[in-house]
């Protein structure tokens, strides 16, 4: 059981270090991957706001 914890406890930390390997490895890349994933996320929720915002602005239209 203890050999079992202390094999699943290794695994984690290398599961843990890997992202981090990676970024030493080549930080410029890394940084540059995350920043692309970052804006592409924001420009996502943008688009769902502004569609939002358009559904509410056409019931308030038909509401008048």
């Amino acid at each position: 059981m203890w050999e079992f914890i202390q094999n699943y406890a290794g695994m984690i930390a290398l599961m843990a270090l890997f992202p981090l390997m990676m970024f030493v490895l080549n930080p410029k890349e890394s940084i540059v991957g995350l920043m692309k994933e970052v804006s592409s996320d924001s420009n996502e929720r943008i688009a769902v706001l502004e569609q939002k915002v358009a559904e509410l602005e056409k019931k308030l239209e038909q509401g008048s």
